[in-house]
């Protein structure tokens, strides 16, 4: 009698868990087929998400995404696996995006991802195992650790595009995050420095930035960014380098100097549910 009891209740447990698996799989799939009639979707620097489907028999998640050429170098990006999660990571901040990833991980699925670059059509695929899509989940607890990892993806993306002429004699050499900043690191030649004597100059590349810095707080997405950066506490470093000379100008922005020009550019309808 107590045997049978004993299969009786195996059997139950078994069942009770047999029942689980497929009501995850089921609202994974629902969700992917609702993100799916929404694409394309922007994702910020990550790109634009074409299209997400799931595949039952593999038990994996296929995104499409068109690489914003501006921030993802797909060379550079077979070449390294840690770019491959930043660029997963810097979609993370959307609430569709992070149903997304919990569905993923609750039905314990992988992820495959197609980047392509809509320029010359080369792509580059990757896949994010189950376990490592956890590891993300893990990461993004509170919003301070999620928006740490998200800018900290952002900046490594970026440097990685480095070194890149941004205009006439000026290169963006590298970004970093250090001593809680992010530091830009520019080079200029004769094309952009002429004969002019850059340290007269230095009020007027100061005005500019800080022009371009409520410039980019009136854009919805680059708004965003700053704002996340100095949420974070962090300060803006700029570090222009002379490529003829030893002469060099910083311009720093603080971490208290960039709250206040936030609070000051942002609009009154501006409150974005975190």
């Amino acid at each position: 009698m107590k045997f049978k009891l004993y299969i009786s209740l195996m059997l139950l447990i078994v069942a009770a868990i047999s029942a689980c698996t497929p009501r995850k799989v089921t609202e994974l799939q629902e969700l992917v087929m609702n993100i799916n009639l929404m694409c394309p979707l922007n994702e910020g620097a990550a790109g634009d998400m074409l299209s997400v489907e799931y595949d039952k028999q593999t038990n994996e998640v296929k995104m499409d995404i068109a690489a914003d050429t501006r921030f993802t170098d797909i060379g550079k990006l077979r070449e390294h696996r840690e770019l491959q999660l930043d660029c997963l990571r810097l979609s993370f901040h959307k609430a569709d995006a992070t149903r997304l990833l919990k569905a993923m991980t609750a039905a314990d699925a992988s992820l495959n991802v197609i980047y392509t670059n809509q320029s010359n059509g080369q792509t580059v695929n990757f896949r994010i195992t189950a376990d490592e899509l956890k590891d993300e989940v893990k990461k993004q607890i509170t919003t301070h650790q999620k928006d740490s990892v998200e800018t900290a993806a952002r900046v490594a993306l970026e440097n990685a595009m480095c070194p890149r002429e941004i205009g006439r004699g000026l290169f963006l050499d590298g970004v970093d995050i250090t001593g809680g900043n992010i530091l830009y690191i520019y080079r200029i030649n004769n094309d952009f420095k002429s004969d002019r004597n850059l340290e007269n100059e230095k009020d007027s590349i100061e005005n500019a930035i800080y022009a371009n810095l409520r410039s980019l707080l009136n854009h919805h997405r680059k708004g965003r960014e700053l704002r996340q950066v100095a949420d974070l506490g962090y300060g803006l470093v700029y570090i222009y380098n002379i490529e003829s000379g030893n002469d060099r100008i910083d311009i720093v922005v603080t971490g208290d100097t960039l709250k206040q020009l936030v609070e000051q550019c942002r609009p009154q309808h501006f409150y974005e549910r975190r």
